[in-house]
């Protein structure tokens, strides 16, 4: 089976799925996050659940970058 010359050069895509618990709502939480991801160039998107918590879905084609944004997680906990 030939691929296609765009076949061979898509990238995977590398999913990070985050549940953040504390203090995470209605306090700038998800546009500070918003920020560093484009910043950073990771795509998805950003929840409030039910329970308090935010849950984070990120989207990278390289693993440091994905590495980055939750080192960035990090700082704010």
């Amino acid at each position: 089976m030939e691929h296609t010359k765009d076949e061979k050069h898509r990238k995977r895509k590398i999913r990070k799925d985050i549940i953040v618990n504390g203090n995470v709502q209605r306090v700038g939480y998800r546009n500070y996050m918003q920020r560093v991801a484009t910043k950073l160039g990771i795509t998805g998107y950003v929840e409030n659940l039910r329970d308090g918590s935010v849950k984070i879905v990120a989207k990278s084609d390289r693993d440091d970058v994905a590495d980055k944004f939750l080192d960035a997680l990090k700082l704010l906990s």
